[in-house]
């Protein structure tokens, strides 16, 4: 589906990026995707109320903010292999080993 807003110069540039979902595995040329999300980090203040007979649980909406961090994920999907980073907002991720 495309996504509204969008047009033909849209398809052709996901084009490719669809193809490579569709390759088959090769070790010269490994798929190796790579994305970050920032997150917030929050602490619930009150704990939820289970369902009761006649009553559905309850959760409060009300939270303590603890902070911010960014979760950097490196993954090659057709070998099952991930790797994630946890970081401080702020903070430069590094790979492994270097």
């Amino acid at each position: 589906m495309i996504p509204p807003g969008q047009d033909a110069e849209f398809v052709s540039r996901m084009e490719p990026v669809l193809d490579e979902y569709e390759r088959p595995f090769d070790p010269d040329r490994p798929s190796v995707n790579i994305d970050e999300a920032g997150i917030q980090l929050i602490e619930e203040t009150r704990g939820p109320v289970p369902a009761a007979p006649g009553r559905p649980a309850r959760a409060d909406y009300e939270y303590k903010r603890n902070g911010t961090a960014n979760l950097f994920v490196a993954f090659q999907p057709l070998l099952g292999w991930r790797e994630v980073v946890v970081t401080d907002r702020g903070r430069r991720w590094t790979s492994p080993g270097s």
